[in-house]
């Protein structure tokens, strides 16, 4: 039920946002293959979707996924967007203080 839930609040969030507001991801820590997937968590699509999307197998998403949670040190999808959304507003908020003197 609660992963219905995250799936519903996900994608009411990617259908209320407007597209070009939505943040790049900061996946410098992950593979290629895993910044794929995680650009589509973000857009609110199901494993089976992502799957569909990339032309590999739901298990193989749902174990690209459990690999994720461990390298990030999270336990859900929702946290891997915030995680790597935050990496990302750091980032950014540290390059304009260098060059704001």
């Amino acid at each position: 039920m609660s992963a219905l839930c995250l799936h519903l609040s996900t994608r009411l969030v990617t259908l209320t946002a407007q597209p070009q507001l939505t943040p790049r991801l900061n996946t410098a820590c992950l593979t290629a293959r895993q910044a794929e997937i995680t650009e589509l968590v973000a857009q609110g699509l199901t494993n089976a979707e992502i799957g569909a999307t990339l032309c590999i197998t739901e298990r193989s998403v749902k174990q690209a996924l459990k690999r994720m949670f461990r390298k990030l040190e999270v336990s859900s999808r929702a946290e891997i967007v915030a995680r790597l959304s935050t990496h990302l507003a750091t980032a950014a908020d540290n390059k304009s203080l260098l060059s704001n003197p």
